[in-house]
Formats: structure tokens, sequence, C-alpha cells
């Protein structure tokens, strides 16, 4: 059986993920690859509206560039985005999903509906600047 590893990640977009993305977030390769798994990762993305995605391991983010013909991301300023923030899970050769809690309480379950390691969900941040360095939100 292949190792898992888990790794934390935020994202921010500009809507909100849909309920079913709680239980069902997954991405096709590693978004900062360039390989056609990385490009498929990052089309994935954009057709959740995701604008950023960092994970643990990389001090910059990937932009993404939406199809809604505005500025450039590193040129629009004041803007609403959501904030998501989760653990994911891989066995670095198959697949990339949403990790569960390692022991969820039921009280958490029947609260939010799911046992899925979401930390922040569809938070709304209004977004001053946006690089693939550094976030400034308030």
């Amino acid at each position: 059986m292949a190792k898992i590893d888990r790794f934390r990640v935020q994202v921010y977009g500009l809507r909100p993920f849909e309920d079913d993305q709680r239980t069902t977030f997954s991405l096709p390769g590693d978004p900062y690859q360039d390989s056609p798994a990385g490009e498929a990762a990052r089309e994935h993305l954009k057709s959740l509206g995701v604008v950023f995605y960092r994970d643990q391991f990389h001090g910059e983010g990937v932009l993404i560039q939406p199809d809604d013909g505005g500025d450039l991301l590193e040129d629009r300023v004041g803007f609403l985005a959501f904030k998501n923030s989760a653990t994911l899970e891989t066995d670095n050769k198959t697949f990339i999903r949403i990790a569960g809690w390692p022991k969820p309480r039921p009280k958490y379950v029947k609260a939010k509906g799911d046992d899925r390691c979401w930390h922040i969900w569809n938070q709304q941040q209004f977004i001053r600047e946006l690089t693939p360095t550094r976030i400034t939100a308030g």
C-alpha cells in the first residue's frame, strides 16, 4: 500500500466554492508542475473560480488568471475574494484530494455535514494586493 502524505493548502477564488466541494475537492495533478497533469490542475482550479493556490511547500503561490476580461491579477486593486484553507492528501502518484479529520467529533460532523479537513471555508476577504508571494487583505 502506498504511503499517504498530508499537506496544507490555501486558495482564493472570485466566487465561493459550491457545497459539494467540501467532500469532492480533488486535483488531477500538482498545480506547480509544468506538465499536462499540472496544467489540468490549474484548469480545474480555474473552473472553480480559484485565482491563487499555495501549498505549505512553496513560498510562492500559483496565480491563475481568470477568463473574465479584467486586468491582470497583479494589477487589480480592491476586489472581493473567498478564502479556503484545507488539508489535502496524496500518494504522489494517483490522487490529490481533500483529507478527512483523523478523529472527527460527532458534534463537528453534525454541524458541518461532513468530516473533511477544511480549516477555512468560503471566508470573504477584500483583497488589496495579490502577487505570487503576498496577499494583502483588509
